[in-house]
């Protein structure tokens, strides 16, 4: 019973880190797509 909940506690501690590495990810991507917007919409600034 105590090697079943040892497991299941390790589980849920990877579970936590597959979901923090996902919200870096998803905050990477974000802050890289509004980067991008903002460096399209400086430069149609320029050239027009």
């Amino acid at each position: 019973m105590l090697g079943l909940f040892d497991t299941a506690s390790t589980f849920s501690v990877d579970e936590d880190m597959m979901f923090n590495v996902r919200a870096q990810i998803n905050r990477i991507v974000l802050i890289a797509t509004w980067l991008k917007s903002v460096s399209v919409t400086s430069i149609d600034l320029t050239c027009c």
